[in-house]
């Protein structure tokens, strides 16, 4: 029996999402256990951040609530993702414009790694990334929008 090419997509969509929430589980575990190999996957590069490894594995569990089906629950539930991530790219993009630190970056686990002095804030994701987790996110909360304002 064949799949009609919407349930191959949705298929798709959810191994696509496991994947990446697989991979920002990985290196979150990596960060609370100091698993160097699972922060980085060469040594003496750039290690991604914690809040980084948080966001992906946030919009990876928004992605399969939302290719779930429209339940209430994971309507919520990819909405709050989705503005945790917008929260922690606009922020995170504020301290690097503003040169100041929130505090955001190392709440949770500390940055010891002195590597590359340039980061003015320890344990912060790049401004491009901070960046495109606010596209996400707003993108994100879009998504499955009823109200159409531009045709």
């Amino acid at each position: 029996m064949l799949d009609n090419p919407e349930n191959k997509f949705k298929k798709l969509i959810r191994i696509v999402s496991i994947s990446c929430a697989f991979l920002g589980i990985s290196v979150l575990f990596g960060w609370i256990f100091n698993i160097p190999l699972l922060k980085s996957i060469f040594p003496d590069t750039i290690t991604m951040k914690f809040n980084t490894a948080l966001c992906i594995t946030s919009l990876s569990l928004a992605l399969y609530f939302i290719n779930s089906g429209i339940s209430i629950q994971n309507k919520y539930l990819s909405k709050i993702l989705a503005v945790f991530v917008l929260l922690i790219g606009t922020l995170t993009l504020l301290e690097g414009i503003f040169q100041i630190n929130l505090g955001i970056d190392e709440l949770i686990v500390k940055d010891f790694d002195t590597r590359f002095p340039k980061n003015l804030v320890p344990g912060s994701m790049s401004q491009t990334s901070a960046f495109c987790f606010i596209l996400l996110g707003t993108s994100f909360l879009l998504l499955k929008s009823k109200k159409r304002r531009y045709k």
